[in-house]
């Protein structure tokens, strides 16, 4: 058995109670803070990893869209495509419709005693359609492949035969009479050995 034995003063003597004696609150609230930085650490770390694989999902839904994306642009550019094509067709439409009124009314024209050698449907002087039957101006190719819209053409030359030298003035009357043109001119009369006939070049301007 141990004894302790204190000499001391009652003044000088340790106050045991202040000596065994802690501070509880400070120990509670340090415990506290520790456990909520804990919480607060699993919180951010647990969401850290929600957002990457947020993110992982996200792309793997873009790399699955990309060829719908790249199939719908492609597709609009087919439909603007078309849709100036279909234009193109209006305007060619448009064009031969009218030369085609054009050759009824120099079909109507000609006197019984003519025939045709060659039609030729021309823009600023260039031939753009040939033949007896010509009726659609030829169409030039645009950059990029695509054909350029129709010009209009604004002069018709006719050739032909006659064995009846008034004839060539009668079918350059009718066609002054007709009126898509403005004038009409006889540029050529000549005997032609070949077809023991006369031959005649009309040029007639279009309005």
């Amino acid at each position: 058995m141990n004894y302790r034995l204190n000499m001391l003063p009652d003044d000088l003597a340790p106050d045991e109670k202040s000596v065994n004696s802690g501070n509880p609150g400070m120990a509670v609230a340090l415990l506290a803070l520790l456990a909520g930085l804990a919480v607060w650490y699993g919180i951010f770390i647990a969401g850290l990893f929600k957002m990457k694989n947020d993110l992982n999902v996200l792309n793997s839904k873009i790399d699955e869209l990309s060829p719908v994306y790249t199939y719908v642009l492609k597709t609009k550019n087919e439909l603007e495509a078309s849709r100036k094509y279909l234009a193109l067709l209006e305007q060619m439409a448009a064009a031969s419709g009218s030369s085609s009124a054009v050759l009824a009314g120099i079909n109507g024209a000609l006197p019984a005693d003519v025939w045709l050698k060659s039609l030729q449907i021309m823009k600023g002087g260039r031939e753009t359609g040939t033949g007896e039957k010509s009726s659609v101006p030829a169409q030039n190719a645009a950059p990029g492949g695509q054909i350029a819209p129709p010009e209009r053409p604004d002069t018709v030359i006719i050739e032909g035969y006659t064995r009846a030298a008034p004839a060539v003035g009668a079918l350059a009357g009718n066609l002054g009479r007709i009126q898509c043109f403005t004038e009409v001119s006889v540029e050529e009369v000549s005997y032609s050995d070949e077809k023991k006939a006369l031959s005649f070049k009309i040029r007639a301007k279009f309005r």
